[in-house]
């Protein structure tokens, strides 16, 4: 399996792949975070008031984590950052300029992460995706976001083997995926009604056990 890419999205991006807004993540009680890397949902969420859990299979060192995700290699082209971060470097003519603010917005990202990791240590936890360490219906929602079904990590079955356990702790499941998703047949998954969305942001598949 090919070396996971660390992510550290902002909140607002977490609920634009996954057609969540602050108000309708208000109305979950709880909520699971598969794959969180160094995204600020969960530590947002629980300042909402919503009982918010991040898993991770890095989190047993964050520090590694953290110096990794600074050290993902910038592209080195000036074509291909904006293809990457077009609305990040807005102003910026040059490579250089570029590259500069991005590893800021990096350390600013790494700060945010780990403020909500100081406060709310017992929040994130070390954990795969195969075998979550939660009981059934632990959760109201599971999500995860660009993980799942990318298939530089993860083969079709090990996909579903992780939707099941993502059911399993929760009634439903929001997964987003880059590429497309796409099923041989029916939907390898019995007793769950499915929704599967494309649209400017890849591809969202929304779950729910009947």
């Amino acid at each position: 399996m090919t070396s996971i890419k660390t992510s550290a999205r902002y909140f607002s991006t977490y609920c634009k792949l996954l057609d969540l807004t602050p108000e309708t993540v208000l109305g979950y009680k709880s909520i699971l975070d598969v794959g969180a890397g160094l995204s600020e949902f969960t530590g947002r969420s629980l300042e909402l008031g919503v009982n918010a859990v991040a898993i991770d299979l890095r989190y047993s060192d964050i520090d590694a984590l953290t110096k990794q995700y600074l050290s993902q290699p910038l592209p080195d082209s000036v074509d291909e950052m904006i293809r990457q971060f077009r609305g990040r470097i807005d102003g910026c003519s040059t490579l250089a300029e570029m590259q500069g603010i991005i590893r800021k917005d990096r350390e600013q990202r790494v700060r945010k992460f780990l403020n909500y990791y100081l406060n709310y240590q017992d929040s994130f936890k070390q954990g795969n995706c195969f075998d979550l360490p939660h009981d059934k219906d632990s959760f109201d929602l599971s999500l995860s976001v660009e993980l799942i079904f990318n298939r530089r990590y993860f083969t079709q079955e090990q996909a579903v083997h992780s939707l099941k356990e993502m059911l399993r702790v929760a009634r439903e499941v929001r997964v987003q995926s880059y590429v497309p998703v796409s099923f041989d047949g029916s939907f390898p998954i019995e007793g769950v009604s499915y929704n599967l969305r494309e649209g400017n942001y890849g591809t969202l598949l929304i779950l729910q056990r009947d």
